[in-house]
């Protein structure tokens, strides 16, 4: 819950942080909340395209198929 609250929180302060979304994304990750890392990882990388920790996270989480 904290790290919900306080990643949100960090969202709100600084939104064009790569590096903040890229952590939170880890994070979630790590509680096992795929789809809300999977959002945090891909807003890094629309951010920082070149976002290596972002795109690591991407790898591990299981793709979704794209609508046409």
């Amino acid at each position: 819950e904290e790290v919900l609250k306080w990643g949100e929180l960090g969202n709100h302060i600084a939104p064009f942080s790569a590096a903040h979304h890229a952590r939170f994304a880890r994070e979630l990750l790590r509680l096992n909340k795929p789809l809300k890392a999977r959002y945090e990882a891909e807003s890094a990388l629309a951010i920082d395209p070149s976002n290596a920790a972002s795109k690591g996270i991407l790898a591990k989480l299981p793709q979704v198929p794209q609508s046409p």
